[in-house]
């Protein structure tokens, strides 16, 4: 028992590698001489188009609940990749904009996400089921407009005043 132990902690030591994040948010390894490596980002480390994963995010009762997101990319030449990191935090954005808007938070399930990208526009959609002020339950979605800025990194997009969205034209 001893040995299997002894044996565990020496493959551990030898695989970890100081891995950190920059001000970019991308992972850079610590080498053994000293020295700072950029990490390149692989296959997993992209939104890929149609090949969905799972996240994990917090129900209304702190639970966390694994939900499948379903990536539909079309960049069009314009856009770029998005990684999984910057689109997983947006969708834990948007479930916290999402719980706070219901009147009994503790209900809120989400269920699935949809990730859109058309060139440069990308829209995140989280359907979700929460009760209404009577007990029933509800299916709500809540979508997140983004663009990608020049600069490449992925905004959230502005909306219009509220007489525009209403007017009706």
């Amino acid at each position: 028992m001893k040995k299997i132990i002894l044996c565990g902690l020496l493959t551990c030591s030898f695989t970890n590698a100081e891995i950190v994040k920059n001000a970019k948010g991308e992972n850079v390894e610590l080498r053994k001489d000293g020295t700072w490596v950029l990490v390149p980002k692989t296959f997993n480390g992209f939104v890929n188009d149609e090949v969905p994963y799972l996240i994990e995010l917090a129900d209304g009762s702190e639970s966390k609940v694994a939900i499948t997101v379903y990536p539909k990319i079309t960049l069009m030449d314009e856009g770029r990749k998005l990684t999984r990191d910057e689109i997983n935090h947006e969708i834990f954005v948007i479930s916290l904009i999402a719980q706070f808007g219901l009147k009994n938070r503790s209900s809120f399930q989400p269920k699935e996400v949809n990730v859109i990208q058309r060139g440069r526009e990308v829209d995140i959609r989280l359907s979700f089921t929460s009760q209404n002020e009577y007990g029933a339950e509800v299916s709500n979605v809540r979508t997140g407009k983004y663009y990608i800025a020049e600069n490449n990194e992925l905004k959230r997009a502005a909306l219009a005043p509220a007489k525009e969205r209403f007017s009706g034209s």
